[in-house]
């Protein structure tokens, strides 16, 4: 009994290999936790993709005049407003090879290059977006299709090709023209 006694005496702390194991177990669970916050966080911002460019981006906008853009071939972008550029904290999906197309004044597409320059880096794409709710018309192609980004109403829609995207540009133009025909 003499012994038992002595060895519950001498064994007044943890040792060395339990604290590295409580110390293991506790940074495991919190490295666990906060990859699960992490990975949340992501899911709460919206992809912003070109079927949901338009809609995506007026959501996020302040009512207010301003200019999506990217550079570096779309892998980072800004919103400009009047008074300052902030970099856009979305998760932004679009192709590093994108054409972008406008419609002239002689209904012809013409295909837009020069978006000028941000800290000395060639803009690579550039959206306009008016305090109204409506945004620029433009035609996009990529690897994955053409689509048509509306001004005004409606969903961007996904087109054959750049004839067929020019065709629903002239469509509705014409719609919106003609709507208050009946008055």
């Amino acid at each position: 009994m003499q012994s038992i006694k002595i060895i519950q005496q001498s064994q007044k702390a943890f040792t060395l290999l339990e604290l590295i194991v409580v110390l293991l177990i506790i940074s495991l669970i919190s490295f666990l936790t906060l990859a699960t916050v992490a990975k949340e966080d992501n899911k709460k911002k919206e992809r912003v993709e070109i079927l949901n460019l338009k809609n995506s981006l007026l959501k996020s906008s302040k009512k207010e005049d301003s200019t999506f853009f990217c550079i570096a071939q779309n892998s980072r972008c800004f919103i400009a407003t009047d008074e300052k550029v902030i970099s856009y904290a979305g998760v932004v999906k679009l192709s590093k090879n994108m054409e972008v197309y406008s419609l002239g004044e002689d209904r012809r597409l013409q295909k837009l290059e020069d978006f000028g320059k941000y800290r000395d880096e060639k803009i690579s794409f550039a959206y306009q977006l008016y305090a109204n709710g409506s945004a620029q018309p433009i035609i996009l192609k990529d690897e994955n299709g053409v689509y048509f980004i509306p001004s005004y109403f409606g969903e961007s829609l996904k087109a054959k090709d750049v004839d067929e995207a020019r065709a629903l540009w002239i469509d509705d133009e014409y719609d919106l023209k003609d709507s208050g025909a009946y008055y």
